[in-house]
C-alpha cells in the first residue's frame, strides 16, 4: 500500500531520483508536492512532476522508486491542462540538487491557473489533500 507524500517522503523521493539520474534533469512539482514542501499542507495524495529533459533511463526508474518509497508519482503539471507561457522555466523556484537533478517548484501562477482551468474549488494551501 501506498502512503500519503508528506515533506520526508518528497525529500526521499528527491534523493532516490538524483541518484539514479546519469546526466543532468530539472524536475518541476506541482500541485500538492509544490504546497507540502512550502509547509502549506501536511501531505498529498501523490507527487506530480515534470521532467526536463524526459529521459527513459528515469522513466524506467520511476515504478521500483514509488513501490520502495511507497509514495504515488505521477507524470503531470501545468502544461497538461493549460497554456503555460514563455519563460515558465525562469519563474519556477529552485527547492535543491540531488545528485544530477535540480528540483524546482513549477511556475506558480500557472499551477494556479492550472488548478482554476480543472475546477478545483480547494485551493493549495488547504489542509485536505486534494
Amino acid at each position: 500500500m501506498r502512503e500519503l507524500a508528506d515533506a520526508d517522503r518528497i525529500r526521499a523521493f528527491m534523493r532516490a531520483l538524483g541518484e539514479d539520474a546519469s546526466e543532468p534533469v530539472r524536475v518541476y512539482f506541482t500541485g500538492g508536492a509544490t504546497a507540502v514542501l512550502f509547509g502549506w499542507r501536511q501531505s498529498a495524495i501523490d507527487i506530480d512532476l515534470k521532467m526536463l529533459p524526459e529521459t527513459a533511463r528515469l522513466f524506467r526508474a520511476l515504478p521500483a522508486l514509488k513501490e520502495r518509497l511507497r509514495v504515488n508519482v505521477e507524470l503531470a503539471s501545468p502544461l497538461d491542462y493549460i497554456p503555460v507561457s514563455d519563460g515558465w522555466p525562469e519563474r519556477s523556484y529552485f527547492i535543491a540538487r540531488e545528485g544530477r537533478a535540480d528540483f524546482f517548484h513549477f511556475d506558480l501562477y500557472a499551477q494556479a491557473l492550472a488548478k482554476v482551468k480543472r475546477g478545483h474549488s480547494l485551493s493549495l494551501c488547504s489542509s485536505r489533500v486534494s
